[in-house]
C-alpha cells in the first residue's frame, strides 16, 4: 500500500480539495451519453471502437485467407480443379451482379444498398442481363414504394434569408426610444 502525504488523495492525481466534475458550464446535460464519461471514459470508448473496427477487418481478411487456403489445399490434394474454378467464377459473378444491381438502383432507390437486402427479387439473374435487373428493380419498387428515391428538386443551401431583399417601408429608428415606441405600436415624441 502506497503512503499518502497529508492533504492529497490518490484521485487521478488531483489534490483532495480539487474534485471538479465534468459539467457543462451552461448546466445543460444534453442527450449525449458520452458526456458523462469524462476524458478517460471517452478515450477508452474510442479505443474500444477502434479495436472493434480492427477486429472486423481482421475477420474479413481471415475469411478470405481461409477460402484461399481451402482452394490451394484442394488443388494440392488432386481435387477437381474445374470445380474450384467454377466456385471462383461463381463468386466473381455474384460480386459483379451485386455491383450491377447497385448501379441500376442508384437514383431509383433512396439507398442503392437496399436492393441487396431484397435479393430474392434478383435470383437467377446474371450481371449481363440488364433488362432483367431493370424489371426486377421495377417489381421491387412496385412492391415496396417506400424504398424509392424522393425527388424533391435541388437541395437548398446557404442562408434561408439569402436573395434580394425589399427595402424597408419605415426608415431605421434614430434612437432607442423610437425603436421601443415602434415595437409597442406607439408614436415617438
Amino acid at each position: 500500500m502506497a503512503e499518502e502525504t497529508p492533504g492529497t488523495e490518490q484521485n487521478d492525481g488531483k489534490p483532495e480539495g480539487d474534485q471538479t466534475q465534468n459539467v457543462n458550464p451552461e448546466g445543460d446535460q444534453g442527450n449525449d451519453p458520452e458526456a458523462s464519461l469524462g476524458d478517460a471514459g471517452k478515450k477508452a470508448l474510442q479505443e474500444e471502437r477502434a479495436a472493434r473496427k480492427a477486429a472486423e477487418r481482421e475477420l474479413a481478411d481471415l475469411k478470405q485467407e481461409v477460402s484461399r487456403l481451402r482452394r490451394s489445399n484442394a488443388a494440392v490434394k488432386d481435387v477437381d480443379l474445374d470445380a474450384i474454378k467454377s466456385e471462383i467464377r461463381q463468386e466473381f459473378d455474384q460480386k459483379l451482379l451485386t455491383a450491377e444491381i447497385k448501379a441500376a438502383a442508384a437514383g431509383r432507390l433512396a439507398d442503392p444498398a437496399d436492393a441487396m437486402r431484397y435479393g430474392d427479387y434478383f435470383e437467377g439473374l446474371s450481371a449481363d442481363d440488364s433488362g432483367g435487373i431493370k424489371s426486377a428493380l421495377d417489381k421491387l419498387l412496385k412492391d415496396k414504394p417506400y424504398l424509392a428515391a424522393q425527388d424533391s428538386g435541388p437541395k437548398p443551401w446557404g442562408d434561408v434569408g439569402s436573395g434580394p431583399r425589399e427595402t424597408p417601408a419605415d426608415p431605421e429608428p434614430k434612437n432607442p426610444q423610437e425603436r421601443l415606441a415602434r415595437a409597442y405600436g406607439r408614436k415617438a415624441n
